[in-house]
């Protein structure tokens, strides 16, 4: 839905787009698409139209304000490891700023099942490698982030502190569900940065 908002976009300081993958195929797999459908292509059309429209449009309006750009978001799953250079390597020649990886988190709900979201030495060896290739693409145009700091080597919640005297909350808007739902229609979610932790079940709890 990018293209319907291009204008109302381009002056906004930062996007970020949660893309998760570097091919249709992976694409679809994570997003529950079927086959068929062609969305990936779309999804980066529309960035790279957004990237373009931003340059053009504010520097002939002169702005002044900072601008950070596009980021090709990427949460880690044991299915897209694969394609982070591949990710990495569109983000930038599409015009990105960045890329943003972080692992996936497994939300409360499924915490103890078979869904819950573990990876493997092989997994964190892939990872490895595919980071190692990726930062060799990151200069002055474009850089290589990753959420390192709130997990361990695993890949797993790592908390470094014995307080916490607030949580980062983050607001999410995204399209309806509903086909039939109004044009302008959208939801907006808060998504808690500590989801997936055993004791912060309450807040799920309050928020649904």
């Amino acid at each position: 839905m990018i293209d319907n908002y291009v204008d109302s976009l381009s002056q906004c300081t930062w996007v970020g787009v949660s893309v998760d993958a570097g091919s249709s195929q992976t694409f679809n797999q994570l997003k529950g698409l079927p086959p068929e459908k062609n969305m990936f292509e779309h999804v980066i059309e529309n960035m790279a139209l957004l990237i373009d429209y931003a340059k053009r449009h504010n520097a002939m309006l002169g702005m002044k304000h900072p601008s950070y750009g596009m980021s090709y978001k990427y949460l880690l799953y044991k299915d897209n490891i694969g394609e982070i250079y591949q990710s990495a390597k569109l983000a930038k020649e599409i015009g990105c700023k960045h890329i943003h990886f972080r692992p996936a988190g497994t939300t409360w709900d499924k915490l103890g099942t078979e869904q819950e979201i573990a990876f493997s030495k092989e997994d964190i060896a892939l990872y490895q490698e595919q980071i190692s290739k990726t930062l060799e693409l990151d200069d002055e145009t474009f850089s290589v982030y990753g959420v390192t700091h709130k997990f361990s080597s695993q890949f797993e919640v790592a908390n470094y502190f014995a307080k916490c005297y607030a949580i980062f909350m983050t607001a999410v808007i995204e399209p309806p569900s509903a086909k039939d739902s109004p044009e302008d229609a959208f939801i907006m979610g808060l998504c808690c940065d500590r989801r997936g932790m055993k004791n912060w079940n309450w807040l799920a709890t309050v928020l649904m």
